[in-house]
């Protein structure tokens, strides 16, 4: 088997390759948002909190329980509060008592300052400050902050029916340092582990992916070789099992049709031989026996040259229409007197053998179809008949108008078909078993070559063509096709 190479790379590679890049990726993302950029996201909420803070405040400033609330937020929040009457100068203070405040301990801070920038700002100014850079008012000599903590200090200026407000808040921000040296310790180990993790993951995965498809991978070798009795197991994922269940049908499928290829070439082979036979054998006793040479035994040459003829077409006419080559005439015609016009070439070969035809029709119906592949269609369907039908050698053909469908029924008296069995007749080769199985010559391709015509005709405008059967089995077999009607006003 031919071996296709390529820049290929294994699941097993494919698995351990994607789980290292997932490691490394959250990993990374871990330093970047919990060591890199810890700070900025840290005074971010801070921001975020202090702006919601001052929010609500402001839709609360004329609540008769602002006081209440003030001492709530700061005290949860941790944020110290001032809240000036401009106009006034009157002052609302609520000291949270958090270290390096600078908005009560001392005048360290200008309130006139930050009204002045908040104006500046459309009325809301946000101020960062090194807290080891503020000193205290009067101080002599060289100022030492205690901490090394920064504070924030948020304005806004407030317009209500009233009056002019000033609402000054101020919150400290911690330092990150010793919690970033503990998360990168914890990092470090958290490293590890996802690694160790991701490897065991890794092989897992490619216990229970890489190596039931590999296994299915082999089996289908030995499928593509030829060996139909191959059984894939079903292990793995849900997927995995889906696929071998798949390769399963396939492979019982291909197994059908290489019996019935292989069915097909010894009945072609022996209806091959058969007439062959009789030709050479009649031509000799002609050409050597006086007296031999006789009409008789030249039409019984011709008969077998016609056997010839039909199994060679069906043959053709077959490969035509699977591989799409087959193009399609389509006229205006009398469905009806086409049938006729076969029925009496029928007639003239089984009425000596005792076979009757029977056609029963109410009016001639027109169709815009293919005349000569329709006529194949029923001059087929009337050859099964012949084939299959009971002692009686009785065959009905019904014309019957429905709606805007013609339907044209072929029905014998045979033994039937059964049940398990119909799902396969217009597959192409299918010979039914025995006790269904023809007495005559045929290649088993007439059925689908009914099919493929009438799919065909579907390809032009879709849903003009239907066909089916209904049979029990010692009930005999109706075959039909319903075609839409030609609408002739």
């Amino acid at each position: 088997m031919k071996q296709i190479k390529g820049n290929r790379i294994s699941i097993r590679y494919k698995l351990l390759g994607n789980f290292a890049i997932f490691i490394i990726c959250t990993v990374l993302f871990m330093w970047l948002f919990q060591i890199i950029f810890l700070d900025d996201f840290y005074k971010l909420t801070k921001v975020n909190e202090i702006e919601s803070t001052a929010d609500l405040i402001i839709r609360n400033i004329e609540n008769e329980e602002l006081d209440e609330l003030l001492s709530t937020l700061a005290q949860n929040r941790q944020i110290c509060m001032r809240i000036i009457d401009t106009k006034r100068g009157t002052t609302v203070d609520v000291d949270a008592s958090i270290q390096d405040c600078l908005i009560h301990k001392g005048t360290v801070i200008s309130s006139a300052k930050y009204y002045e920038l908040a104006l500046e700002n459309n009325g809301t100014y946000l101020d960062i400050i090194d807290v080891k850079n503020v000193v205290p008012p009067n101080f002599i000599g060289r100022w030492e902050a205690p901490t090394d903590n920064q504070t924030m200090i948020y304005s806004k200026v407030v317009t209500t029916d009233n009056t002019e407000l000033l609402l000054l808040l101020n919150t400290s921000i911690s330092p990150v340092d010793a919690t970033v040296n503990t998360l990168k310790i914890q990092l470090q180990v958290l490293s590890v582990l996802l690694v160790l993790l991701g490897s065991i993951l890794a092989f897992l995965m490619y216990n229970s992916i890489s190596r039931p498809i590999m296994k299915i991978n082999e089996q289908a070798k030995k499928l593509a070789l030829g060996n139909y009795t191959v059984d894939f197991q079903r292990e793995g994922y849900k997927e995995v099992s889906e696929l071998a269940d798949t390769l399963s049908y396939a492979s019982t499928e291909l197994s059908k049709v290489e019996k019935l290829r292989q069915e097909l070439i010894a009945n072609i082979s022996h209806d091959l031989r058969t007439p062959l036979t009789m030709i050479g054998g009649y031509a000799e006793a002609m050409r050597d026996l006086p007296g031999e040479n006789t009409a008789e035994n030249c039409q019984i040459i011709i008969d077998e040259v016609n056997r010839l003829n039909v199994l060679v077409s069906d043959v053709l006419d077959i490969s035509k229409l699977q591989s799409g080559n087959q193009q399609l005439e389509l006229e205006e015609y009398d469905l009806t007197e086409s049938i006729l016009n076969t029925l009496e070439r029928f007639n003239k070969f089984v009425s000596r053998d005792g076979y009757t035809i029977d056609f029963k029709y109410q009016e001639h119906v027109y169709i815009k179809a293919d005349e000569l592949r329709i006529s194949q269609v029923i001059y087929n369907l009337i050859n099964n008949a012949l084939t299959y039908t009971g002692e009686d050698k009785y065959i009905l053909i019904n014309q019957l108008v429905i709606g805007e469908y013609v339907r044209i029924e072929v029905i014998d008296h045979g033994i039937g078909i059964s049940q398990e069995n119909l799902m396969y007749i217009w597959d192409r080769y299918y010979k039914a078993n025995d006790p269904h199985r023809r007495a005559v010559n045929g290649t088993g391709l007439g059925l689908s070559i009914v099919k493929n015509i009438l799919e065909l005709h579907n390809t032009y405008e879709e849903n003009t063509a239907r066909y089916g059967v209904e049979s029990m089995e010692g009930e005999g077999s109706t075959f039909y096709f319903e075609y839409r009607i030609l609408d002739m006003n």
